[in-house]
């Protein structure tokens, strides 16, 4: 027989037909994987900027009592400060809590303290 060197057109046809099957196996997952990391990235933004924000309060905004809603992209931020109770009332503390939500309602991030009243 004489046969040249290479692959025949039925040969490279099935390989691509076996390389298109495991990419369409392959893709849903790559893309579920891909939004998946999308929401921990927003999460992660979320809980970052929140702790920002706790460690602002009572520096640059006052610590008193009470509740305060801001938009920041598109999530709602909200800052609330409440009284935290102790056993003895020696000293007063108050509870901090920065809560961020997506626009749809659902919370991307919480953080909480508690810090002496001024």
């Amino acid at each position: 027989m004489n046969r040249k060197a290479g692959y025949s057109l039925l040969e490279v046809l099935i390989a691509f037909a076996v390389m298109s099957l495991v990419l369409a196996a392959l893709l849903p997952g790559q893309a579920k994987l891909l939004s998946r990391t999308t929401e921990a990235d927003r999460r992660l933004l979320a809980q970052d900027y929140a702790l920002s924000r706790l460690d602002q309060i009572g520096i640059t905004t006052p610590l008193e009592i009470g509740q305060m809603t801001q938009n920041y992209r598109n999530w709602t931020v909200e800052e609330v400060i409440t009284e935290h109770p102790t056993r003895d009332n020696a000293i007063q503390l108050l509870q901090v809590r920065v809560i961020i939500s997506a626009q749809g309602g659902n919370v991307l991030a919480t953080v909480d303290s508690i810090r002496p009243a001024p």
